[in-house]
């Protein structure tokens, strides 16, 4: 048997100054949004040959439009975002880049993107609660020793860990790398929430099942016990699903980087927390039963 709870106070430490510091950086940067939230002009463009995405900041710099951000799409192509255009702005930017072959221009209303932003929040909120509730009522009728509410709880904080964590290294790439989220980010969250939620319960309903036996002698001992069974099978699976993220990132191409690079991040904290965080929290608050 792994005697994995050793350290929980430790565990437990370590997680709130991560949370809060998290929390922290999210409050003064706040998280990188794109013009999908805040409103502006994207135009998509396709070159004849690579681009020189240096050369095109540079150009464009020229024509006085504040900050502008240039990304390399598809094949030959580039994504320019800026803050709202009228059509002599949108026209003097393609003069600038050569004239080249037009993809797509669309102007996004501020609007949009605070109805977005609202939107997921609640979207989020809800799931929390819904699944919080969901566990509560499921571990009720065999929680012999551990509260049903303690299990809900354990899992409420592990996902609502994972989703400010990734939220904290975005706000970093943010700030120290221009890295801006959109409607993926949105998904990637989401997706997060639901992994790693799965992947705590997996875990506590072990726990549930080796307390229902009732062959160890303690709480410690039977989270130990529970988790020594189901620790290999949980970090193989997270690695089954960090496989093909990490090559999305790879070969996956500007437009699905924010998503698997959110979803890598978020399956390393949703392993971590169903493993450490979740049965923890599980063992303080039960050490006197």
């Amino acid at each position: 048997m792994l005697n994995i709870l050793k350290y929980s106070k430790f565990y437990l430490i370590i997680v709130g100054i991560g949370m809060i510091i998290s929390l922290i950086l999210l409050i003064i940067w706040g998280l990188p949004l794109n013009i999908e939230f805040k409103g502006g002009s994207q135009i998509e463009v396709q070159f004849d040959n690579e681009p020189d995405v240096e050369k095109i900041k540079e150009d464009i710099k020229k024509l006085n439009l504040g900050e502008v951000v240039v990304q390399k799409s598809e094949g030959n192509g580039v994504i320019l975002k800026t803050k709202r255009i009228d059509e002599i702005e949108h026209k003097k930017i393609l003069e600038t880049l050569g004239n080249p072959k037009e993809i797509s221009f669309e102007n996004i209303i501020p609007t949009i993107g605070k109805e977005l932003k609202t939107k997921t929040i609640i979207a989020t909120l809800i799931s929390v609660i819904l699944i919080g509730l969901y566990i509560f009522n499921t571990f009720k009728k065999s929680s012999f020793i551990i509260p049903s509410f303690h299990y809900s709880f354990a899992v409420v904080i592990a996902g609502i860990h994972d989703i400010l964590m990734v939220c904290g290294i975005f706000a970093i790439l943010g700030k120290f790398f221009g890295t801006e989220i959109g409607s993926p980010f949105i998904a990637a969250i989401l997706t997060i929430l639901g992994y790693s939620i799965n992947d705590t319960i997996i875990v506590l309903d072990r726990v549930r099942e080796n307390i229902k036996i009732g062959s160890h002698k303690d709480i410690e001992e039977t989270l130990n016990v529970s988790l020594s069974q189901i620790i290999v099978r949980s970090i193989f699976t997270s690695l089954c699903v960090l496989f093909p993220l990490v090559a999305i990132l790879i070969w996956g191409g500007e437009s699905v980087f924010t998503f698997a690079f959110a979803l890598i991040w978020g399956t390393i904290f949703g392993t971590s927390s169903s493993i450490f965080i979740a049965p923890s929290l599980l063992l303080e608050m039960n050490k006197k039963k």
